[in-house]
């Protein structure tokens, strides 16, 4: 899975209009696969990487609140609440601005998951 994770994060890379859009998703799903497999400081790493491209492209919120839910998602794990429960609140933010219904329910249901 991780190999794999990183090998698509690589294709993407070579192809020549990638975008910040294809970046901010390879970050994200690199996070959620560390998170998964319990390297959380992995996680944060790419998270941190996520929020950075997302916020500096100025993606739509979508993108934006995914990259606070894989802070939220990588903190949980290293076990650390006070910075878990503020990137929620960040991605929660977020997620309200996502004018679609469907988009935004994603989001929120991946946040209910974070414990």
């Amino acid at each position: 899975m991780v190999h794999l994770c990183h090998g698509s994060f690589w294709h993407w890379t070579q192809v020549e209009d990638h975008t910040p859009t294809n970046l901010s998703v390879g970050y994200w799903q690199l996070a959620r696969v560390y998170a998964v497999i319990g390297q959380g400081s992995q996680a944060l790493d790419y998270a941190i990487k996520c929020m950075k491209i997302s916020a500096d492209a100025k993606l739509d919120a979508f993108y934006i609140a995914y990259a606070y839910e894989a802070a939220a998602r990588a903190y949980s794990v290293i076990g650390e609440s006070a910075q878990k429960d503020e990137a929620l609140a960040r991605a929660a933010d977020y997620a309200e601005r996502i004018a679609d219904a469907e988009s935004r329910g994603w989001v929120t249901a991946d946040l209910a998951t974070i414990s």
